[in-house]
Formats: structure tokens, sequence, C-alpha cells
């Protein structure tokens, strides 16, 4: 991450460096995220054959070298070429990573494990930005350290004899599969996106918009991925210890409040500040949150199928969460920025609480309904709805 954080502002500011022209710039840019959903497909594929360890290390690997193609080829056609590979390395790493990790954890445990693994993301992103100082963009330098920084990063797995999961067959997993069995994680992981997407994508931008300094855009950015880190451990402890329903609930219910007051305040007070700090402290733990939620119902042989479908979920919500933030300030002004987010949070709480109303019915009528030797095809749907209905032995 320390890796991406330095590789992704690097090109950003490479791009306007080189001139390119603005729209050009941004179709490069997002030639990450078309990237990132081919690499969704394809990482579940690759851990099926090779395995975590050999997958992540050639993952590594590829990303290492897309780095240093960008101050060899710094020309947009090649450029959107390499920020291809780059989404797709990363989506691979972080399949691996989150299946990984679900794979040894346990519903008791899983929560905790994965509010770790995103506070490593969030911190080590953030920490990379810290390293521009050491060269300017336009020469290499930047692009080597991060090809250095991303190979390092398969070090420990090919020197040590880490603790994978226990093999199994990953099998493929459709998407109303996770429908059907935790519906909840999935739209979770939807709204995420489209949080992180806003902030990430289009934070500096509001920054700009509403008259800040530059000083001041970084601070607001940097209040951004502090609060990003703030709450990730206490949230993922506390849903090990209770329903993670209810702590989704919660969590998106806290932030879309907050995002609505930051709607309200001036846009150059330290309000907003504080305000961004508490949106993101609740907002970017959802996403743990999801895929504990998603493995917690799903076979073991289906978690690695699973992380690259809520992966590829988020990445359709950052990609629609810039898009959504630019037109709503169009539309209503610098408060729309935050419209957006406390919209998508406030809907994702009234889903999640239907959900819950939905599945305490369920459980005080539950009964296998009676059917026939011979059943037909509709009676498929007397049972799908106690898909949902948690096995005795096992937490809500």
């Amino acid at each position: 991450m320390l890796g991406t954080g330095l590789l992704g502002t690097a090109v950003g500011i490479r791009a306007e460096l080189e001139q390119f022209p603005t729209a050009v710039a941004g179709v490069v840019m997002s030639c990450y995220y078309l990237g990132f959903l081919i690499g969704c497909w394809i990482a579940p594929r690759m851990v099926q054959r090779r395995g975590h360890v050999k997958t992540f290390a050639g993952f590594a690997t590829l990303g290492a070298a897309a780095a240093v193609g960008y101050p060899l080829m710094p020309d947009p056609a090649a450029w959107s070429i390499i920020r291809v590979v780059t989404g797709a390395t990363m989506a691979g790493l972080y399949v691996v990573s989150e299946s990984w990790l679900a794979g040894i954890g346990s519903p008791k445990t899983r929560g905790r494990l994965l509010a770790v693994y995103l506070l490593v993301v969030n911190a080590g992103y953030g920490v990379g930005q810290f390293l521009l100082s050491i060269a300017s963009p336009i020469e290499p330098t930047l692009f080597l350290i991060a090809a250095f920084l991303m190979t390092l990063s398969a070090v420990p797995l090919l020197s040590t004899r880490p603790t994978t999961p226990v093999k199994s067959n990953p099998q493929h997993l459709r998407l109303k599969e996770i429908l059907r069995s935790a519906p909840l994680g999935l739209a979770t992981s939807f709204v995420t996106g489209i949080g992180v997407g806003a902030i990430l994508g289009f934070g500096a931008v509001y920054g700009i918009e509403v008259g800040m300094s530059v000083e001041r855009v970084g601070l607001l950015m940097a209040m951004a991925m502090a609060g990003g880190i703030a709450l990730q451990w206490p949230i993922g402890a506390l849903s090990d210890r209770i329903s993670r329903r209810h702590v989704i609930i919660g969590s998106t219910i806290a932030a879309a409040a907050i995002a609505a007051s930051a709607a309200a305040v001036d846009p150059l007070s330290v309000a907003v500040l504080i305000c961004m700090f508490g949106f993101t402290a609740f907002s970017f733990p959802l996403y743990s949150l999801a895929v504990s939620h998603v493995n917690d119902a799903l076979h073991p042989d289906k978690l690695v199928a699973a992380s690259a479908v809520l992966l590829a979920v988020y990445g359709v919500g950052t990609l629609l969460g810039p898009v959504g933030a630019s037109l709503a300030m169009e539309a209503i002004g610098p408060a729309g920025f935050w419209m957006v987010g406390a919209t998508a949070h406030a809907a994702l709480g009234l889903y999640g609480l239907y959900r819950l109303i939905k599945r305490r019915h369920l459980l005080e009528a539950h009964h296998l309904p009676p059917l026939p030797i011979n059943p037909s095809p509709q009676s498929a749907w007397l049972i799908e709805d106690t898909a949902e209905m948690p096995i005795p032995s096992h937490r809500g």
C-alpha cells in the first residue's frame, strides 16, 4: 500500500506535467477501474490454480513491472494499457488478501482481522503520499521506488511459512447467491464504494470549488484518511461480539447523519474538517463488515469467489461516487458533495432495518414447509425465505 499510494498520486501529477489534455487524463486514470473489474474476475481462477502465495507474488511482480512502465512510455495510449494492468494487479492482491484472512478467521475473529487489514491498507496508502517529497514525478525515481515497494511485499510470503487457509476446492459464485444468502453485505459493499469514491475521487475538487487553499485541501484529505483509520478496530471488534447487522445499521446511520450535517455548515469552517473525520470514521469500516457478514453466511469453498464479487461491487460504487458527487454539486452547489454520501448511507440504513425486521419475522414463524416427493419448481420459492436462517449454534 505504500507503493500503491505513492504510485497513484505520482501518475496523476506526472500526467499534468506531461500536459495530457484534461479529458484524456480522465480517461487514462479511469482505466484503473476497468482493470480492477478484470482483476476481480481473474484472481479467483488464479488462486484456484496456483494457491494464495504464488498468486500474490505474481500479481505483486506484475504490478511492479507496470509501475516501471509509466516513466518508460509517457504516452496516453500506453498509460491507458498500463493503468488497466495496475488496476487488475491491485484487485488481485486485494482478493488474495481478503479471502486469505476470511479463510483463516472465524465468525468470532473475522471482524477484527479484516479491521486490522483495512487499517493497514488506509495507513499505508496515506503514508505513501509523504514519499512524494523524495523526488519530482517528472523523474523516474518515484516510480522505481513504488516498483521496489510492491516487489518487496512478496518477500515475507516467499521467505517464511505463512499460515494459509485450509486447502479447499474454490467454487464459482454467482451474484444472486450472495443476494440470497447475505443481501445486506452486498448492499453495504456497494454503498461503501460510493462513499469512498466520492471522498477520495472528488474530495480535492470539492475543496478547490469551495475556495480552500491547497494546504487546506491537503488537511481535508488528511482528515478523511485519519477518520478512515480511527474506528476500524473498535467497529470490527464490536461486530465480533454483537450482530454484524446491528453494527452495519448503526454505523451507516451515523455516517448519514454526519454527512447531512456537513452539507449544512460553512465549507470553509473547522466544522467541515470535523465532519469529514466523523463521516469516514463510520463509513470506511463498513467494507470490512460487509466482507465479514457475507463470509459468515457462505461455505469456505466460496470465500475466494465472494471476495472477488464484493470487490467488483465495491469497484462499481467507487466509479459512481465521483460521478454522483459532480452531478449533485452542479445541481445544488457544494452541499451536493455531502448529500450523495448522506443519501446512500441513509438508504442503506433503511434497507438494513428492513432486513432486520424481515429476519425477526422469519425467526418467529420459522418452519420447514412440507413438500411432496416430486416437488414442483414453485416449491423452491417456499423455502427461499429461510436461506438466511442461522444455524442454531451460530451467533446472529
